[in-house]
């Protein structure tokens, strides 16, 4: 019978993708000629069942409007006057009956402007109160006005907003977040018991500039955990022109349950040339304090999907029915769901229908000052109500309730939490009361992120091993940080979409007293690997190991992971390249084969750099995993900084603002006494192993040979058979290039060779 259930599941949900209309980023916007519009930090904000996207330009701010974050209309201008032309970074935010602006006039300082409608137009209400560039409103489950904002330009920071002045009061508070360099674009989104915090690094013009993320359990005031793992979103493969992705907003999607996250790309090819940004949109997942995506992506995804029923009681009701008694609907009975009603209020009292416990009718009612939970007339809960603003505005009450937990908020503000709430959505709709009125309704069957389960996954991607369709199902362990939940397994089925036909490997984080257990993957039913898990480094919990290759087609699948009571989780893809065998004659100044990002050259017989520069010369593609590198190399003597030798390398970029270890990978730093090995990631700071190599101090020319095999480096001096150095990595960086680095100290190769080991 399980079985039975699980494949029922199984077909539902591959349906579901199979019928599911797709969307591409960069998604064009329109203007009202039809000429497709740059797009550069979209902000994009929900209100009473629609999307309104906002963004950077050179012109009085564009506004415009979606029902599923994919096609948009042009709605003109929102701002007037001049008061929008280059005004960075706008968004938006309902509070106190009205939406209010922060923008950054040509990115010095901040003002706030106000308006009674989402499409404008937006008035100045405040002179420039500074904080830099890229202010974030959110409001507190007090009801007051906070802002994101860069205090020290590398870090972000958190003040409160007077509601008088409208500018800033009070300490400016640490989150805790930064990137070690520029950092920037924050954006906040809640589910359960975790906010979640995504902010942008380095120059918006380097090809490394990415999305980050943090996340704390309770409000969004105060200290974020930033993990090591903290990369959300960043391509820059070499070729590719789909980079520059930054400046995130974050916020549910049109179902209600999903969480999306807007941000620009550069995309050259479609402006000939031209350094253009433009809108792109995909989906995040959580699991505890983590946070995924299924992106970034630049192939075909599914757009997102609507609410099981919808309806506006001031335009077309749609799946609602207008009664004597108010506007309803039957749902199928479920105890997971999200609800969500827009209401005004004239001095009378709203009310919704959420469902019934044990039979009897279970309401949520409001009068503007008290917010009630009750059911057949009783009061289970109530909470009070911060400043809603004048009668006559707007309101958004959402819902959010499991078999364990009812969330009720108005305005984004959460003011009731009840435990056990015991209510089934059936018969739901709102009720006419005197004083009251309606607008957009909505309803799914999924809460706090039940969808993740059976959303699509991105191949290559990665993503949490309890978001499974039979997630529900699955016993679960806890994970080694954030509270995040391990699958384990059992079996896991995964809808997946593979983007193009090739060769993948897999990274699988696991339980360390695993190791020896079997771990098979279908594709489609069919077999495609055995897996032992092998042993764990010394001292780890979890650990990340990679799979062989594996052969996947295009398209649509079903992935399923099993094993004999394994603990899973993450599991990650990426098409698996290989190294090609080869030696460069330096001597002929030979360096084809070789990316050089900066001056690297070859010339009087090596492969060199001066003082004083930032640069790269790679080797091999971000798929590679076990190789080999031999280099003969003269001892580093002038310049700052450091230099040396990669491996595993992904994502390196060069540009004059942004720190200097720009990539990910292992660096090999040479010193006069030996090496040291750094895990390179953009210059947040990593654990260093340091080797002391007797009798270099006075040499002249040494040679190294590194190897990458199994997710272990071993790093050989001259024509030892031992190493000097076996590196064991928990949480390893499983594939990339090799090659050489610079952060200023010189480098000069006489011998440089590579070859694959598998």
């Amino acid at each position: 019978m399980k079985v039975l259930m699980i494949m029922m599941l199984l077909a539902a949900s591959m349906l579901g993708i199979a019928t599911a209309e797709d969307y591409q980023n960069p998604i064009p916007v329109l203007n009202d000629q039809g000429v497709k519009m740059d797009a550069a930090d979209p902000f994009v904000m929900r209100f009473n069942g629609k999307y309104y996207l906002y963004t950077t330009g050179a012109e009085e701010i564009r506004v415009y409007e979606s029902e599923d974050l994919v096609h948009w209309t042009f709605k003109g201008h929102c701002t007037r006057n001049g008061e929008g032309r280059i005004a960075y970074a706008p968004e938006v935010l309902y509070w106190h009956g009205a939406f209010y602006m922060i923008t950054s006039p040509s990115g010095n300082g901040h003002y706030i402007m106000k308006s009674d409608s989402p499409l404008g137009p937006f008035d100045r209400v405040t002179e420039n109160f500074g904080y830099s560039i890229d202010g974030s409103l959110f409001v507190g489950d007090d009801g007051k006005l906070y802002m994101f904002n860069l205090p020290g330009n590398k870090s972000i920071g958190i003040v409160e907003i007077d509601d008088k002045t409208l500018t800033p009061k009070g300490v400016n508070k640490s989150t805790g977040v930064t990137l070690n360099h520029w950092t920037e674009g924050p954006g906040m989104i809640r589910r359960g018991e975790w906010s979640y915090l995504t902010f942008t690094g380095n120059h918006y013009l380097s090809t490394g500039y990415r999305v980050a993320w943090a996340s704390r359990k309770g409000d969004a005031l105060g200290r974020y955990t930033q993990p090591k793992d903290h990369t959300l979103m960043i391509n820059s493969v070499f070729k590719d022109s789909f980079t520059g992705l930054g400046h995130s907003a974050n916020f549910y999607g049109p179902d209600l349950d999903s969480i999306y996250t807007s941000y620009h790309c550069h995309a050259p090819e479609q402006t000939g040339g031209g350094l253009v940004r433009w809108y792109c949109v995909d989906r995040l997942l959580t699991n505890g304090g983590w946070l995924y995506t299924t992106g970034p992506s630049d192939t075909a995804m599914p757009v997102p999907s609507q609410p099981d029923v919808r309806g506006d009681a001031q335009g077309d009701l749609r799946d609602f029915a207008d009664t004597a008694e108010g506007y309803f609907t039957d749902v199928n009975a479920s105890s997971r769901f999200t609800q969500e009603c827009n209401f005004i209020l004239n001095g009378g009292e709203m009310a919704w229908c959420m469902g019934t416990r044990d039979g009897k009718t279970a309401i949520i009612t409001t009068d503007g000052e008290k917010l009630y939970f009750t059911v057949d007339g009783k009061t289970i809960s109530k909470a009070n109500v911060p400043e809603l603003g004048e009668n006559g505005r707007i309101h958004t009450l959402r819902v959010e309730c499991t078999e364990d937990i009812l969330y009720v908020y108005i305005d984004a503000m959460r003011l009731l939490t009840v435990k056990n709430p015991a209510v089934v959505a059936d018969t739901i709709g709102a009720l006419k009361r005197d004083g009251a009125a309606y607008s957009f309704m909505a309803h799914t069957a999924k809460a706090l992120g039940d969808g993740d389960l059976t959303a699509v996954k991105a191949i290559p991607g990665r993503f949490a091993a309890v978001h499974a369709v039979n997630g529900a199902m699955l016993e679960t362990v806890e994970g080694p940080e954030l509270e995040a939940q391990a699958a384990l397994l059992g079996l896991a089925i995964y809808n997946v979409r593979v983007a193009a036909e090739g060769a993948y490997c897999f990274d699988l984080t696991v339980r360390a007293q695993d190791a020896g257990k079997t771990l098979t993957i279908h594709l489609n039913e069919n077999a495609q690997a055995t897996i032992v898990i092998p042993a764990a480094p010394e001292g780890a919990d979890w650990f990340t190991f990679t799979t062989e290759t594996i052969a996947l087609p295009a398209g649509d699948h079903a992935l399923s992971l099993a094993g004999e009571d394994a603990a899973v989780l993450t599991i990650s893809a990426f098409t698996h390249a290989v190294m090609e065998e080869k030696t460069w004659a330096l001597d002929k100044n030979q360096r084809d084969g070789i990316i050089t990002l900066g001056s690297f050259a070859a010339k009087n017989g090596a492969l060199s750099i001066g003082t004083g520069k930032n640069c790269f010369a790679l080797i091999g593609g971000q798929g590679c995993t076990d190789y080999e590198m031999r280099v003969t190399f003269d001892m580093p003597r002038q310049g700052s900084g450091f230099s040396g030798f990669l491996m595993h390398a992904t994502h390196a970029s060069i540009h004059p603002d942004q720190v200097a270890e720009a990539c990910y990978g292992y660096g090999v730093a040479i010193t006069n006494t030996g090496l040291t090995v750094r895990r390179m990631n953009y210059g947040h700071a990593m654990d260093a192993t340091k080797i002391k190599i007797d009798g270099w101090k006075n040499l002249e020319q040494a040679t190294l040979t590194m190897r990458m095999q199994d997710n272990v480096l071993s790093i050989f001096v001259g024509d030892a058979q031992e190493p000097v150095a076996v590196i064991h990595d928990a949480a390893p960086f499983t594939h990339g290039m090799c090659g050489l680095f610079t952060t200023g100290k010189e480098l000069r190769v006489a011998e440089l060779s590579v070859r694959p080991l598998k």
